[in-house]
């Protein structure tokens, strides 16, 4: 069952994880930065969230986050306000002339 999951997470575009068990949090996979894992900690001891996921999905600038229903929607809110997605890394385009 754990290995379905894990296909269907790479096949959705699931970039990271974190899950909060008991208010704080019990895992975090993938790439996200300390500040928001710290920031993902207090709101959790804050809400007393007892249960929940949080899911980065996308690729880049289009990465968006996605919450379990167990998460209450005042935690919801505080993790959106701390989330920033990554830069995208330049314009790539050629230099003003002039």
């Amino acid at each position: 069952m754990s290995a379905r999951l894990s296909i269907w997470a790479r096949l959705a575009g699931v970039r990271g994880r974190i899950r909060f068990r008991d208010g704080s949090i019990s895992e975090a996979r993938g790439q996200l930065s300390p500040g928001f894992l710290a920031a993902c900690r207090d709101i959790a001891r804050l809400h007393r969230v007892s249960v929940g996921r949080v899911d980065v999905m996308g690729q880049g600038r289009r990465q968006h986050l996605r919450f379990s229903r167990d998460l209450p929607a005042g935690a919801r809110q505080a993790i959106s306000n701390v989330w920033t997605p990554p830069p995208s890394g330049g314009g790539g385009g050629m230099r003003a002339a002039g």
